[in-house]
């Protein structure tokens, strides 16, 4: 079985051009299919295409190009159809599991991680530890949700008041009648109940918000992002979209 972070450095290393984000993408979706025909194919020999061939399937990932590509990856001619490959390329992303496993197969690759600077090292482990911390608010935040709706399931339902004709009223079934001052103080009191439970639901959005902001408060590129995001939906509230 190939090693797909190994034979990604080894396009690099071939390629040696200009990466873009969307270029990234599509070397990864491109290792996919290599390892996937690898996998299906008896472990056919892998070897590195030429740089443009490399180049092109970059630039320009259709059918023409990705038969290429794989026709020059492989020592012998391997039977997979284009459409195969296309279904292969356009797969949906990996998994949280598996793309942090990609990550950890780098980490540990004593003969990839000499590529990777101190300074990316400790950009990693600063995300890292934020997807760390966003896992842990997830699951505390689910829990407290969990909680709420299990008080509410469990909460016996109000009463409801049902007249009782004259003749059938005992000395047990009389009840004595609250007063206003009685009236006023249960509603008040239930108002503060209702109160308290939404200023818990406002104090931890708060909390989370402040999390957030703390995090990114300082990342220029974020707060762009974010102030991009809030005027296209402001744009879309306008045209009526």
């Amino acid at each position: 079985m190939i090693n797909r972070v190994e034979l990604t450095v080894e396009l690099l290393r071939k390629y040696r051009g200009e990466l873009t984000h969307e270029k990234v993408v599509r070397l990864n979706r491109i290792v996919k299919v290599v390892e996937s025909i690898h996998q299906s194919h008896q472990n056919e020999e892998v070897i590195i295409p030429s740089k443009e061939a490399i180049s092109e399937v970059l630039d320009n990932p259709n059918d023409e190009n990705m038969k290429t590509f794989i026709e020059c990856t492989f020592k012998e001619k391997v039977n997979v159809g284009e459409t195969d490959i296309k279904k292969i390329y356009e797969e949906q992303e990996s998994s949280a599991v598996e793309l942090l496993k990609d990550i950890m197969d780098v980490l540990m690759n004593e003969n990839i991680k000499k590529y990777v600077s101190n300074k990316a090292i400790k950009r990693i482990t600063q995300m890292a530890q934020k997807i760390r911390n966003n896992i842990v608010e997830c699951i505390n935040e689910n829990m407290r949700m969990e909680e709420e709706k299990n008080q509410e399931t469990t909460t016996p339902p109000e009463m409801t008041n049902i007249p009782i004709s004259e003749g059938n009223k005992t000395e047990e079934q009389e009840s004595p009648k609250e007063t206003e001052e009685e009236r006023v103080n249960r509603e008040f009191g239930e108002k503060m109940r209702s109160l308290e439970i939404e200023l818990d639901k406002i104090k931890r959005k708060y909390i989370a918000f402040k999390k957030v902001f703390e995090e990114h408060g300082e990342d220029v590129e974020y707060l762009m992002k974010q102030e991009k995001a809030v005027k296209e939906c402001e744009n879309m509230i306008k045209n009526g979209d």
